[in-house]
């Protein structure tokens, strides 16, 4: 129990502007959300938007020709090319999530779109050994991309 006279600080706000949060394991985001729409189920599927994307796939597949398109989501994006499994729990891979998850709890300006490649020829379209894992940073139009192969460039930090 907590005494609010001896400490009012911890007394609730009088604004009642919607302040809503996900809580993770040492991580929590601030929504801040309030009503876009006049449409309640427009209004729910924006809200539920934002909250799975907090707490749902923290990597999704993409296909090839949609790497680094026009209209994508996230000007940067980390594509792993490999199977899924070394990106699910226990893969060799699945440190990219907890990257992926640290990088939308923390990134409100420009967060990162994280995907993995399943297509083996998607890797010779960007000069990849076929029969070998890359994770492959991509910053737009013009850039050099930041490639690690598997085995070759070991992450730089243990998660």
């Amino acid at each position: 129990m907590v005494d609010l006279e001896a400490t009012p600080e911890l007394a609730l706000d009088l604004d009642t502007t919607p302040n809503q949060a996900v809580i993770g394991p040492s991580k929590h985001r601030m929504l801040g959300y309030s009503k876009q729409s006049t449409e309640k189920t427009e209004d729910d599927i924006l809200f539920a938007g934002l909250v799975r994307e907090l707490t749902g796939d923290f990597m999704s597949e993409i296909q090839c020709d949609q790497i680094q398109a026009e209209d994508r989501d996230y000007h940067d994006e980390l594509v792993f090319f490999g199977s899924k499994d070394e990106v699910s729990d226990a893969g060799k891979f699945d440190f990219l999530n907890t990257v992926s998850m640290i990088d939308r709890f923390t990134q409100d300006e420009q967060p990162m779109g994280f995907y993995y490649v399943v297509d083996p020829e998607c890797r010779t379209k960007y000069g990849l050994d076929e029969s070998k894992n890359f994770v492959v940073i991509l910053n737009g139009e013009h850039s050099i991309p930041n490639i690690f192969e598997d085995g070759l460039n070991e992450p730089p930090i243990s998660l």
